[in-house]
């Protein structure tokens, strides 16, 4: 599969989003799952496009990258991300 299109949408009346929909239409041999250990706590981070405001901030996240995205690694993009959420 490959993504030449961002669909931003609203939830479905059972809640799931588009994406999620998609995911779960695939079921999980569709997917390869993989299991990382982080060396701190990163619950509080949401690093989503489920909604609108999620493409938004991810946007100017990118905007705000100083060199190419595939370059910037986790620390820079969490230290970005808290710059816009607080």
């Amino acid at each position: 599969m490959t993504v030449d299109t961002v669909v931003v949408a609203t939830a479905t009346d059972d809640g799931d989003t588009p994406i999620t929909a998609f995911c779960k239409s695939q079921g999980i041999a569709y997917f390869r799952l993989r299991n990382f250990t982080a060396g701190q706590d990163y619950s509080g981070i949401r690093l989503t496009g489920d909604e609108p405001d999620d493409v938004d901030l991810i946007g100017r996240i990118v905007a705000r990258m100083d060199r190419p995205h595939w370059e910037c690694g986790l620390d820079e993009i969490i230290s970005i991300y808290r710059q816009f959420v607080k």
